[in-house]
């Protein structure tokens, strides 16, 4: 009997396994160069774009020992801040000591202090540089302090002024600049910060995540496999992760010789679906209507750049849905949903590509109308030479 397959996409949480940790070099090494140099850094970037796996892979010593920095005098400590929309500036300084203690055993002798909240976090901090180590505090969704009322000016005036005893890293989706509270933006905690955004994944670092996890379970994705993916996912790896999952699935519940690729791209697309809804209804109105008319007067005067969407706009599939959202799944809007793949794709090799009029079919629950379900791509020099869809084999 076929042992079971372990998928190792199978997460939607942020990567703990350093194994499935794929990319970033570059990243880390500024970041972990500004921690030696006792500097802070903030990490801006879009939902799922994997600014909490950057985070959490920090702490590995793994991922540490990849570059040549000496990080054994500091104590990396995580917290998670997804919670704290609601929360007081005592619920942060009480959870931050616990984590601090519990995640430092074994490093750090304490001793006990009757102090609470701030002046506590404070006294844990001289104790950890009084052993002659420093403390790295990576502090993920950190927007949900910047956004929180209860976290006045004087509580970041504080953590500014510990900045000589740890370095904070903090990830948000807004930079300092866009802070939503005016009286904390001029705040001088701000400016001890380097900050660096946390775009799609590089071609090469995109494929080695599409298939080297998969190469480890001895179900080996081809290289026509691989483009496959990376056409439906772009370089973001949170849709790569999707993607890859459904079609290893596939492959071992179907066989090697199965044709698959339809009913892969139908459950990528609806497991995605929810996060598509969530990033466009996060567009404000007026960026909503100048998408719509751009495809009504099939004009490309606004066109959608990876400024816009990091890492959206390489995905067919998240095009896909923006076609949906428009209601271009009818012939007479073909020309329209052309232009928009123009407006939405700068890479040359998917530019190619335009939507045929059968994206209900594709997207729907059920598959009805399967009269061109083998045809799913036209070639944008010639509308009338029609390819078979690689998602039918």
């Amino acid at each position: 009997m076929q042992a079971k397959l372990k998928n190792p996409y199978f997460t939607v949480s942020a990567v703990r396994d350093p194994d499935m940790f794929f990319g970033r070099a570059e990243l880390l090494k500024k970041v972990y160069s500004a921690i030696t140099d006792r500097h802070s850094v903030s990490l801006v970037g879009s939902r799922r774009i994997g600014k909490s796996s950057l985070l959490r892979c920090m702490l590995s010593p793994e991922i540490q020992k990849r570059f040549e920095y000496d990080l054994k005098h500091h104590i990396f400590v995580f917290i998670d801040l997804r919670e704290y929309s609601q929360k007081t500036a005592d619920d942060f300084f009480e959870e931050l000591s616990r984590q601090i203690t519990t995640q430092s055993h074994g490093r750090v002798n304490f001793v006990s202090h009757p102090t609470t909240g701030a002046d506590r976090f404070g006294a844990i901090l001289d104790q950890i540089n009084e052993q002659g180590l420093r403390p790295v505090l990576l502090m993920d969704s950190f927007d949900q302090i910047t956004r929180n009322t209860h976290f006045d000016p004087a509580f970041f005036v504080f953590l500014r002024s510990q900045a000589e005893k740890v370095s904070y890293v903090t990830t948000s989706i807004a930079a300092p600049s866009d802070l939503p509270q005016h009286e904390i933006k001029g705040s001088p905690f701000f400016n001890i910060f380097y900050t660096y955004r946390i775009g799609p994944l590089t071609q090469e670092e995109a494929y080695e995540l599409a298939t080297v996890p998969a190469q480890r379970t001895g179900l080996p994705l081809t290289q026509d496999e691989a483009t496959w993916v990376l056409s439906l996912a772009g370089h973001h790896p949170f849709f790569i992760q999707r993607v890859c999952y459904w079609l290893l699935d596939m492959k071992w519940k179907r066989g090697k010789k199965e044709r698959y690729r339809l009913q892969v791209r139908h459950q990528a697309y609806h497991d995605l679906k929810p996060f598509f809804e969530l990033v466009w209804n996060s567009l404000d109105r007026r960026t909503q209507k100048q998408l719509r008319d751009t495809i009504q007067q099939e004009e490309a005067s606004k066109l959608l750049t990876e400024s816009d969407f990091p890492g959206l706009n390489q995905s067919f599939l998240f095009r896909m849905f923006v076609c949906q959202k428009f209601g271009l799944a009818t012939a007479e809007t073909s020309s329209a949903v052309d232009d928009l793949l123009r407006c939405l794709t700068p890479v040359a090799p998917l530019s190619d590509l335009c939507v045929q009029p059968l994206y209900s079919q594709l997207i729907s629950d059920n598959y009805q109308h399967r009269t061109y379900s083998d045809v799913g791509v036209v070639h944008s020099e010639s509308n009338s030479r029609r390819y078979s869809d690689p998602s039918t084999g």
